[in-house]
């Protein structure tokens, strides 16, 4: 083996061990799902988190109830849902997608139905616009309810659970998947109002 190729080895080995103690960097600097909130506050003024249902990991596509959960810390003021039906759930009789929190399951969007009579493949609904593309309005989104019709952010002074769940009816579904992500924000407190006697 010439020097050059012992020389060009060497770099290689010297490279991979850098990139390794990187990739173990990142993997110690990440932050916890206890820690998250925090540290992405912080560095960003807001939060956003991400999960997925898909019949391959969420009960093999049977009849029932297939559901996700998103929990937020006590303080938040949700800013957004943003659900996104990447494919049709093609159960035999139906396939329905409600979205709420602990207090109203159904609550940020009513019954919708993911086999293309409401929402078809690839599209995306968001609280402020529910109605874009097929999503059906819960009652937090009527005149009447905690959002209004001008889209204001929810707060939530204890901590909570945005839930989507699919219920699926019939033959068991074998394509489905969507994405749910919640956006919210953590003010932080920078004092207490005070009163004086007149």
């Amino acid at each position: 083996m010439s020097q050059q190729t012992l020389r060009d080895a060497e770099v290689k080995q010297g490279m991979n061990k850098t990139t390794d103690a990187a990739f173990d960097l990142e993997r110690q600097l990440r932050p916890t799902e206890a820690t998250i909130d925090a540290y992405a506050v912080e560095k960003y003024g807001v939060v956003s988190k991400r999960g997925t249902l898909n019949v391959s990991v969420t009960g093999g596509g049977v009849a029932g109830v297939h559901t996700l959960d998103i929990g937020i810390p006590a303080g938040a003021v949700l800013l957004d849902i943003i659900f996104f039906n990447k494919t049709l759930w093609n159960a035999g009789t139906s396939s329905t997608l409600i979205i709420g929190d602990t207090a109203d399951p159904n609550g940020y969007i009513a019954a919708t139905s993911l086999k293309a009579t409401n929402m078809l493949a690839g599209e995306t609904v968001t609280l402020d616009s529910i109605n874009a593309w097929g999503g059906l309005e819960g009652v937090y989104l009527t005149a009447a309810g905690r959002r209004g019709t001008l889209g204001n952010g929810v707060y939530y002074p204890a901590a909570d659970t945005i839930t989507a769940e699919i219920t699926l009816v019939g033959t068991t579904a074998t394509t489905g998947e969507s994405h749910m992500v919640v956006t919210y924000a953590l003010p932080y407190p920078v004092g207490v109002g005070t009163y004086v006697a007149t």
